[in-house]
């Protein structure tokens, strides 16, 4: 994605937290990066969340396609990376026609001349080895005259969603700066109760 949200303590909230740790061996790297990390994990809710209520799409849909790599005690840094995977068209509310299938898109439904939905079975590999096995209901376009070949049909990237909706990032950066201090002044509180 090319944008990106970015949320700094400044320097003078720096130096009051070394002050009020001092007493607490390793301090700052006992609340810093969990501090990021947690406010890591509410700005991608806070991202889903804006984009399901965009685009009236399930918050899971982009939950699982934001991945966070977590700050360390050597880097104080957290990433949330929007993937360029796509969602299916089949999540955009897509209901069949007699000339093909219309689905929720930003200018009202669109339709896809001579698409259809269908069910299709899938295998998913289980945590214990075992397999999981089902049905999902799919958008299919063929791709000439034939029956065969078909293929599935897909909406835009939630990276692309996302980039496109600057007032989403604003949201998301604005509610991530005020939950990082709420994060470090939680985090801070607990260090000193227990020390």
């Amino acid at each position: 994605m090319s944008s990106q949200i970015s949320v700094t303590i400044d320097q003078a909230q720096m130096e009051r937290l070394k002050r009020t740790l001092r007493a607490v061996p390793g301090g700052l790297k006992r609340v810093i990066p969990p501090a990021i990390n947690r406010t890591a994990t509410q700005a991608r809710t806070v991202a889903s969340r804006a984009l399901s209520r965009k685009l009236q799409i399930a918050v899971g849909q982009f939950r699982k396609r934001i991945r966070i790599s977590k700050a360390t005690r050597a880097r104080w840094s957290a990433t949330m990376h929007l993937t360029g995977k796509r969602i299916p068209t089949i999540h955009l509310g897509a209901r069949p026609t007699n000339h093909g299938v219309t689905y929720r898109s930003h200018g009202g439904r669109k339709l896809l001349r001579h698409a259809f939905i269908t069910y299709v079975m899938f295998a998913s590999k289980k945590g214990d080895g075992g397999w999981d096995m089902g049905q999902t209901k799919q958008v299919f376009f063929r791709k000439g005259k034939e029956r065969l070949p078909i293929v599935k049909q897909w909406s835009v990237s939630v990276a692309g969603m996302y980039s496109k909706a600057s007032d989403l990032m604003a949201k998301t950066t604005q509610e991530a700066s005020v939950l990082l201090q709420k994060n470090i002044d939680q985090r801070v509180r607990y260090l000193l109760m227990k020390a």
